[in-house]
């Protein structure tokens, strides 16, 4: 019997800690970049958002998520955006290349906030400093307006611009030894080509080469976003350090 408060505190504590790790939302499934748990976005402006988000992922394997949500359960702005990004695993593994971009519009009784957090391996090209800046210059005065979806893509171009080569997608590396290759070859083609082109004319016996002329594909098959068209797997295990900056109006 002497265990039995000591079981019952166990439970307690396990119910609360359980409770309290339940206020970070789970991520969607299947997955997707814009995630509105209000419904502020219509249809076709989280469409937009996200097949930009999706693209950009694709060419730089960067992953920045929009969340939307009616309210923070209790934390902290910074703290929520932070936890949901290690929770969500946003970015790729030791690339930590996540970014959250955190919505909590404003409603009658308070103000709207908003925050970007970003993963370790983004903190160089999004400082604190650039992230308050993208906030207060690009996204709160369209937020002010109540124009939502043009903020969020004012503030993802911006973050765009900023996280500009910082990362490669890891299939840029894979064909570009290929397109090299394929480029040496046309040349080197090319040469032999115009070299047994003076022979036979020299020989009284002209030939032309330009209907048989073979040019090798070059990797056509890695379209824009192609890598997605069969569904969104999500982040991958980026970790997340507590930078960023927040805002409210």
């Amino acid at each position: 019997m002497k265990s039995f408060p000591f079981f019952i505190f166990s439970l307690f504590l396990g119910i609360t800690l359980s409770g309290y790790s339940q206020n970070i939302p789970d991520p969607p499934m299947p997955h997707r970049m814009v995630n509105d748990f209000v419904g502020l976005l219509s249809d076709s402006e989280r469409q937009v958002l996200e097949t930009k988000l999706l693209n950009y992922q694709d060419t730089t394997s960067t992953q920045i998520y929009v969340v939307i949500v009616p309210s923070f359960n209790g934390y902290d702005k910074a703290q929520f955006a932070s936890e949901l990004g290690e929770k969500w695993k946003i970015g790729q593994p030791g690339k930590d290349n996540g970014v959250v971009l955190l919505i909590k519009p404003k409603s009658k009784n308070e103000s709207g906030e908003v925050f970007i957090a970003t993963g370790y391996g983004t903190e160089s090209a999004l400082t604190d400093a650039v992230c308050r800046r993208i906030i207060e210059q690009n996204m709160i005065p369209y937020f002010r307006e109540n124009y939502y979806f043009d903020g969020i893509q004012s503030g993802i171009e911006q973050m765009i611009y900023r996280l500009s080569g910082e990362y490669t997608s890891d299939s840029d590396s894979e064909i570009a030894v290929p397109d090299l290759v394929i480029v040496i070859l046309l040349v080197v083609g090319i040469i032999i080509l115009a070299s047994f082109s003076k022979k036979n004319t020299g020989n009284g016996n002209p030939r032309n080469f330009g209907g048989g002329m073979f040019f090798p594909p070059t990797g056509g098959g890695f379209g824009s976003g192609g890598g997605f068209s069969g569904g969104f797997s999500g982040g991958g295990g980026g970790r997340f350090g507590g930078g960023g900056a927040g805002g409210r109006w």
